[in-house]
């Protein structure tokens, strides 16, 4: 089982970023029953990267939270913040 906190995004910089639902990213990814490192692999972004968005510590990029969606088989709209 896979341990981490979650906590609402912060704002890193402008341009292209949204907020992130960090829960249900989590949900996914346990239920799926992935490890950090097998969605890094699997999405093709970083171990640290997702670490960062899990925790808080960065707003991801389309780019990143579509390779997100992507591996966990779901649409961008479901881990995105409303």
């Amino acid at each position: 089982m896979i341990y981490f906190k979650i906590r609402n995004q912060t704002k890193r910089n402008g341009g292209e970023n949204m907020r992130i639902n960090s829960s249900r990213l989590f949900v996914l990814t346990a239920g799926r029953k992935l490890t950090i490192e097998q969605l890094a692999k699997s999405s093709g972004v970083s171990r640290t990267t997702i670490w960062k968005v899990l925790n808080g510590k960065v707003k991801p990029n389309t780019d990143t939270i579509g390779k997100l969606a992507a591996a966990l088989d779901v649409s961008p709209a479901e881990i995105i913040e409303k």
